[in-house]
């Protein structure tokens, strides 16, 4: 099976799954908005600083998130790379 097959397996097979290439930059993203929200917090107010650090730590769990579904993306991916290789 050439490499065009392996791909278009791989879209069949995560269905409704995001793969790596589409997991990464939303990674970079909310990486982004965290050194922001970071920013945010070290110059607000003492009364905001509850605010801040919830939105930090919701940011932070998105990360997490979708850090785990790019592993297992990543995992998929190579799986179906690896059974379609031509011997």
């Amino acid at each position: 099976m050439n490499l065009n097959n392996s791909e278009s397996l791989i879209d069949e097979v995560m269905t409704d799954n995001l793969r790596v290439s589409d997991i990464l930059p939303l990674i970079e993203a909310l990486e982004d908005r965290l050194v922001d929200l970071r920013r945010q917090y070290e110059t607000c107010d003492a009364s905001e600083k509850k605010k801040w650090t919830s939105k930090i730590k919701e940011v932070q769990s998105q990360i997490n998130i979708l850090r785990q579904e790019a592993a297992i993306s990543h995992f998929v991916e190579n799986s179906v790379r690896s059974i379609t290789k031509s011997p």
